[in-house]
């Protein structure tokens, strides 16, 4: 596997944007520099970018603190980092104005357990049709309720998906859609919102392996018991 960054850029240049600028209030500590069967969270989502070949950049949203906490692999020749804005499109967007592929790729930091294959399988998709995004079908009963918790109708869940990332698209459309996204003054919370806002397509494609989120020391903990199934 082509390693060096001259070789990589002869491929499909994959940039990788990693937002990892958040403050963490709901876990009361800083939940990306936890330690995860060996190894910080964050480096996690490294790593696994890291070993496709397509990358040619990981461009990571963090603060100095986090960056220097990630040690050496921070110093790794395809990695650089750039400072946060104070929402999650910001960062998003702080990344985008340095990404160099064709490609871009979206990825939450507190997703550690990412495959490197379902990567795979969400570029290779994004690449014939122009953008995809990992996401899982919701198959829970779902509730729409009042201030007051009070129950008010049923969500028919059919064609219903929980979006997860990567979110991946060419470079030049997320651009598009993000500067789209700052002149009409609109608040999104991934990459998905601002391409159907310029109308561009994204295909869904489900995980094949748990990609959950950590927000909360409950996640946490079952993110161990799925990296221990992984290592089992």
């Amino acid at each position: 596997m082509p390693s060096s960054l001259s070789a990589r850029k002869n491929m499909a240049a994959l940039s990788v944007i990693i937002v990892a600028a958040g403050t963490s209030q709901r876990m009361g500590f800083d939940k990306l520099s936890e330690p995860l069967a060996g190894k910080m969270v964050l480096a996690w989502s490294i790593e696994a970018f890291l070993s496709l070949p397509d990358v040619l950049e990981i461009i990571v949203a963090c603060p100095e603190r986090l960056w220097q906490a990630l040690g050496s692999l921070s110093e790794h020749e395809l990695l650089r980092r750039v400072d946060g804005g104070a929402t999650r499109q910001e960062s998003v967007a702080c990344g985008l104005n340095l990404a160099r592929g064709t490609w871009a790729a979206v990825h939450d930091g507190a997703r550690p357990l990412i495959q490197p294959n379902d990567i795979q399988r969400c570029f290779n998709q994004a690449m014939a049709t122009g953008a995809a995004a990992l996401a899982s079908r919701i198959t829970a009963t779902l509730k729409r309720a009042d201030n007051a918790s009070f129950v008010r109708e049923s969500i028919d869940r059919d064609g219903v998906w929980a979006m997860e990332t990567p979110q991946i698209a060419l470079t030049e459309n997320l651009r598009q859609a993000y500067q789209l996204v700052a002149d009409e003054q609109h608040i999104i919370t991934d990459e998905v919102s601002a391409m159907q806002l310029a109308n561009f397509p994204t295909k869904l494609l489900e995980s094949t392996f748990p990609n959950i989120k950590i927000t909360s020391p409950s996640d946490l903990a079952m993110a161990k018991a799925l990296v221990a199934s992984l290592q089992s």
